[in-house]
């Protein structure tokens, strides 16, 4: 019976290193790496934007030449957006337009018989780019969560020109308004920052370069051509942006392996 109860003890010891051995040389398997994921910009979107802008203007007054009517200012400006894009891997196409408007009606002014106004003493000569719109195309390279852009397409100011009588304040001797059409062209920066209710919030920041072309402005006020003047006008803006990309579903992204 002990020689029995011995080979017993003897199997129960070879079976239970046998497992602990098993058990050793078993590994344990790590859960998968998680996929990295890219921001996706495609999407239809609506932006606001505030800045500065400094345009130049320059008029020569026509039949009979009467000299120059050069104009210049800086104002702050604020533009709302609508556009679309799609992502294609990294690059971005898209369309998109604005409206942008001045903060205040101010004028800029140069002053008679000086460089810029050379009508004669006492006059002023005073113009404003009170508001444009542009429409364009939109290419942009992303990098997750980065974008940078361009674009480029046509734009449409609404100019006012007039001279004035330093003499006689509020005397005009001449007002005109004309729309103008014209170029544009910019470059930006877009950083998806994060997600809110049922919208992507994205902020960035852009420049861009308007050309207003060259037209005849014609005189309101006073009969015949005297004070006819062709003008035109190049601006520059500088400006952050918020933009709302709209995505009622949940953000969509891209693999990235």
């Amino acid at each position: 019976m002990k020689f029995l109860g011995g080979i017993a003890a003897a199997l129960v010891l070879v079976s239970t290193s046998a497992m602990a051995a098993d058990l050793r040389a078993r590994t344990v398997k790590a859960p998968p790496a998680p996929i990295a994921v890219a921001y996706n910009w495609t999407g239809l979107y609506s932006a606001t934007t505030l800045g500065g802008q400094w345009w130049d203007s320059d008029g020569t007054y026509v039949a009979p030449a009467l000299g120059r009517h050069n104009t210049s200012d800086s104002n702050f400006v604020t533009g709302r957006f609508v556009g679309y894009q799609h992502q294609f891997g990294n690059w971005v196409l898209g369309v998109e337009g604005g409206f942008s408007q001045r903060w205040d009606s101010d004028y800029g002014r140069s002053f008679g018989l000086g460089p810029n106004c050379g009508i004669g003493a006492g006059i002023t000569c005073e113009t404003r780019l009170q508001n444009y719109w542009t429409a364009g195309a939109k290419v942009g390279y992303a990098w997750d969560r980065v974008m940078v852009y361009g674009t480029g397409g046509y734009a449409n100011g609404s100019l006012y020109t007039r001279t004035i009588l330093t003499a006689a304040p509020n005397s005009w001797t001449s007002y005109a308004k004309e729309r103008q059409g014209g170029w544009y062209a910019g470059v930006g920066i877009d950083y998806y920052l994060m997600k809110f209710l049922w919208s992507d919030v994205i902020i960035g920041a852009e420049y861009q370069h308007i050309d207003l072309g060259n037209d005849l402005h014609r005189n309101l006020l006073a009969t015949g051509a005297g004070f006819n003047r062709n003008v035109s006008l190049t601006n520059d803006i500088v400006r952050a942006k918020l933009t709302f990309k709209w995505t009622p579903a949940p953000a969509a992204v891209v693999a990235k392996y």
